[in-house]
């Protein structure tokens, strides 16, 4: 798995993506990918919650059926549980909770969305990055402040309920994963008092892929800021 993740990052970062392409259809049927992603999602946190179907995957050989079972062909995503949990703000946030068997196989799809993320992403971008935490963005906000001529101008934003508003023909359009998988992930609806919801927009929250989908929808916001305020060699700011 390791192997074609590297792969797939070095295709994408010289921009061959008739490989990346062919190395993804192989992460994507490769057993021990699939292997991976069920034992994702049945170590995290939420392994415990199960969605609209009440299936969770508790032991050995349910874990190794999921395994056997998991594919792209004539795949269905279900609609999602939809839950409120509280912000610190005290206003609630909607979570969408997908099936045990939607989960893996939005993981099985993360290995290869990550693995090309990580070659064409913002190098400084540090949220929801897999070995990279507040930590290290607190080093890195340390290391640029700490030279002689240093930035002066810390730009601090707060994109209103990001992952709900993204276009969903955007990321049809940007994210380069299967494209009838990603509809399925992106067109699931949820239910909530019984009732079906469309999702018109938004990414799927709650499900594994959703913070990927999110961070690459950010991509490039970076290089705009930094010709936006370029900065000059004495630290001072052209605006």
């Amino acid at each position: 798995v390791n192997n074609l993740q590297s792969r797939i990052a070095s295709a994408a970062k010289s921009g061959n993506w008739k490989t990346v392409n062919k190395l993804s259809r192989l992460l994507t049927r490769s057993f021990y990918a699939k292997l991976l992603s069920i034992r994702k999602v049945t170590t995290n946190k939420g392994s415990r919650t199960p969605g609209i179907d009440g299936i969770i995957w508790s032991s050995s050989a349910d874990k190794m059926r999921a395994a056997l079972q998991l594919t792209n062909k004539g795949y269905r995503a279900k609609p999602l549980t939809r839950k409120y949990i509280r912000k610190k703000s005290g206003k609630l946030r909607p979570l969408s909770i997908p099936t045990m068997y939607d989960r893996a196989m939005q993981t099985l799809h993360s290995l290869v969305l990550g693995a090309i993320e990580s070659a064409a992403g913002d190098k400084t971008s540090f949220g929801f990055k897999p070995y990279r935490s507040t930590k290290d963005a607190y080093a890195y906000l340390h290391l640029c402040l700490s030279k002689k001529v240093s930035p002066e101008w810390i730009v601090e934003g707060d994109i209103k309920a990001c992952f709900d508003e993204i276009s969903h023909n955007w990321i049809l359009d940007n994210i380069p994963i299967d494209k009838r998988i990603l509809k399925e992930f992106l067109k699931a609806g949820y239910i909530e008092n019984y009732h079906l919801f469309p999702t018109e927009k938004g990414t799927p929250q709650g499900g594994p892929i959703s913070p990927i989908i999110g961070n690459m929808s950010l991509n490039g916001l970076e290089n705009a800021l930094a010709m936006r305020f370029y900065s000059r060699s004495d630290g001072t700011i052209d605006k």
